[in-house]
């Protein structure tokens, strides 16, 4: 794998990266609702576009992880150490995870839901639910899986990825719904397939490459299709729920697909290597840390007082403008850059 294959992937990262921060900003039309904050009206549009969302960056992010790590250890020869590569990710995951609850999540979380002692412990010690960082937990649990079971995950037939994720998928929703286990292990379980696929992408990624208009007409329309089934199938008869999450990971794994799909038909250099879009990837993984609780106080104090675009609209050019220069600030110190990752 050459240095562009590899810059193309971390470009999608840090695109899906900015994609999470617009789902946060309409979070709160997701059927259910989101933050303190409940919606006096419904807004199917935005209700949509955020179920859509939903469904594609995290996942695009954890293939896309996948991806660069099989690169760099089965063919790059890195990450010889099981415990200098546990020791990388402390200090990349890890320690963020620690820095940025006690310095930032938890005041606001404090601040908005009147919480206990107990409930802080539940959320954010045991991860249990600790806001936007319950990913960071689930991908290093992940990355320790992956790193365990070594090649035995790495170059599979279809037949086996295919077997995994019904396997691995189905113990999940056996989780979900007889087991509460700590420290996200439930979503560990969830999102293993969607590494593993990653690391087996080499080619999917030509065929993102290729640009064949059958596999991209195909993906599109498979996605829209199952998209829809996810949408209308909301019943709470266990066949409808079976097909309701069934519709649902059909639409990640080709949302997976599209995102490069669409990244590859994009491919402008003038795009990729412009300033706005280098400080973006350089600085996405802080932004992702501290972007929610920026979002949460820009809707405390907006939502109801201006038209639904305008609180959208703030809300991203805030969450993105604020959490930018906080990471630019703490990544300008050698023991700051060190607490978020940097």
């Amino acid at each position: 794998m050459d240095n562009r294959g590899l810059n193309d992937v971390s470009n999608v990262k840090a695109i899906m990266m900015l994609s999470i921060i617009i789902y946060h900003c309409i979070a709160i039309w997701m059927p259910g609702g989101w933050f303190v904050v409940k919606t006096e009206e419904r807004n199917v549009v935005l209700s949509c576009i955020a179920q859509w969302m939903n469904l594609i960056h995290i996942y695009v992010f954890t293939f896309a992880s996948g991806y660069i790590y099989s690169v760099m250890r089965f063919e790059r020869n890195h990450y010889n150490s099981f415990w200098i590569f546990l020791k990388k990710k402390i200090k990349r995951l890890l320690i963020p995870y620690v820095f940025v609850c006690v310095v930032w999540i938890i005041p606001f979380y404090v601040l908005f839901y009147k919480s206990s002692l107990e409930d802080i412990v539940y959320k954010y010690v045991l991860a249990y639910s600790p806001s936007q960082l319950w990913y960071i937990i689930m991908l290093f649990m992940v990355f320790v899986i992956a790193y365990l079971f070594g090649d035995k995950l790495y170059d599979l037939s279809i037949i086996r990825i295919v077997a995994l994720f019904v396997g691995v998928e189905t113990l999940y929703l056996m989780l979900d719904r007889y087991t509460s286990l700590p420290f996200q292990g439930a979503m560990c379980v969830k999102f293993i397939p969607y590494f593993v696929l990653g690391m087996n992408g080499k080619v999917i990624i030509e065929v993102f490459k290729n640009r064949s208009r059958v596999f991209a007409s195909s993906t599109i329309a498979a996605h829209v299709i199952f998209f829809v089934i996810y949408v209308l199938s909301t019943s709470p008869i266990i066949s409808i729920k079976v097909l309701h999450f069934l519709s649902a990971t059909v639409c990640s794994i080709t949302g997976i697909f599209l995102a490069f799909v669409v990244y590859h038909e994009i491919d402008d250099n003038a795009i990729f290597s412009s300033h706005f879009f280098i400080e973006l990837k350089e600085n996405s993984f802080q932004m992702y840390l501290f972007h929610q609780q920026i979002i949460w106080c820009v809707l405390y104090v907006f939502y109801g007082k201006l038209p639904v675009f305008l609180v959208v609209l703030v809300s991203f050019v805030l969450s993105f403008s604020v959490s930018m220069i906080i990471s630019k600030i703490l990544k300008r110190n050698i023991l700051t850059r060190q607490f978020v990752g940097g």
